[in-house]
């Protein structure tokens, strides 16, 4: 099992001095990394190509709040991460919302509310990061694809939602695929169906990034339990019974 801690990352994008004091201290508290943004450029770098667990905006209703939003959804790494609002009035409400955002408060806030808001949203962010996370094996498999066959190759990275499958056939993406594996340390076989999403070439070898599409419900929660015993671990004070944040 790994030991390695890992940190939920965060970008706080605002203007606001008040917002900023009290935001940078709370999210010290959680230990979330963040990166703070005030200009529209930037932020729209950073929710396109950084991984991030929440995204925490001033949220006026303008194209700018727009903007970053959609490209929030529509990038793949951050299309279901949580994302915060924070709105002045009930206007703003109902635009946050309907563009897609999970969690909204109302301004000017301080510490203890920001503390709270920060809480209720933790449970959200901490179930996307685990069925984000991936980790690194070498499960040997026989992968049936479709219109070709049986493939000979093996596993070398798994997570709740895919896995790498390396071979030295080649693979085209768009591809389904199924195939049963056992989980290193268990006696756990789990059959998955899904579909290859991208392709590289490293060392004269395929790699297939392949998305699940089905798993039966009792495997999954099987393959859920040995992810969570098998992933990097977040900061202790974060998770001890007596300090867990908690989703309302």
């Amino acid at each position: 099992m790994s030991e390695d801690v890992v940190k939920l990352k965060g970008l706080l994008f605002s203007s606001d001095a008040q917002v900023l004091s009290v935001m940078n201290q709370v999210l010290d508290n959680f230990e979330i990394e963040t990166e703070v943004c005030i200009e529209l450029s930037s932020a729209l770098d950073a929710v396109s190509n950084t991984k991030l667990d929440t995204l925490i905006m001033d949220w006026t209703g303008s194209d700018d709040s727009i903007q970053i939003l959609n490209a929030m959804r529509n990038s793949a790494q951050n299309a279901k991460s949580t994302v915060l609002a924070m709105v002045t009035g009930d206007l703003e409400v109902q635009s946050a919302t309907k563009a897609g955002a999970n969690f909204i408060i109302y301004k000017p806030v301080n510490v203890d509310q920001a503390t709270r808001f920060l809480r209720a949203s933790y449970g959200n962010m901490l179930m996307q990061r685990r069925r984000a996370v991936r980790c690194s094996v070498d499960i040997p498999v026989t992968a049936d694809v479709i219109g070709t066959g049986p493939v000979e190759g093996k596993i070398v990275y798994l997570s709740v939602r895919g896995l790498a499958f390396q071979c030295r056939h080649a693979m085209q993406v768009d591809q389904h695929l199924a195939m049963a594996f056992k989980l290193p340390g268990t006696a756990a076989l789990i059959h998955v169906n899904g579909k290859v999403v991208n392709v590289a070439t490293p060392d004269d070898q395929t790699r297939a990034g392949v998305s699940f599409s089905s798993v039966p419900p009792k495997e999954f929660t099987v393959l859920e339990e040995w992810m969570s015993n098998h992933s990097p671990k977040l900061p202790s004070q974060l998770i001890a019974p007596d300090n867990r944040p908690t989703a309302s």
